[in-house]
């Protein structure tokens, strides 16, 4: 099963770093989504959700580097076994977290799809 997580306000972090320019607001709502997908049920837009999170996240990364710092942005997820809150703020580890929801999300899918029809198998 997919990992929980907390939600962040990337306005205000891509505020911090890009003072004067306007963020657009498309890509603060894939952010937004992105991270809201994993406490939900799976469906095939999930997947493709996540998988536009993953890519906002690749594109945004360098905006989140300065020479020797690293990212301000906490990710924050939680385990669903042991409940325990994970913080990072590596975009690195964040995009290995969605990496794995992704999968999870394909796996649920897979687990669910009634394979008994075409429609199921295709």
């Amino acid at each position: 099963r997919q990992k929980s997580c907390t939600t962040i306000d990337f306005e205000a972090e891509l505020n911090k770093r890009l003072p004067g320019q306007t963020v657009p607001q498309e890509g603060l709502d894939v952010l937004r989504e992105g991270r809201k997908v994993v406490q939900k049920h799976s469906t095939h837009e999930d997947v493709e959700t996540m998988i536009d999170y993953y890519k906002t996240l690749v594109n945004l990364q360098h905006h989140f580097y300065d020479a020797g710092k690293f990212c301000e942005v906490e990710f924050s997820w939680y385990d669903h076994f042991s409940g325990r809150k994970a913080t990072s703020k590596s975009f690195d580890v964040e995009k290995a977290g969605v990496l794995f929801n992704i999968a999870s999300l394909l796996t649920d899918l897979a687990l669910t799809t009634d394979k008994s029809t075409d429609v199921g198998m295709g």
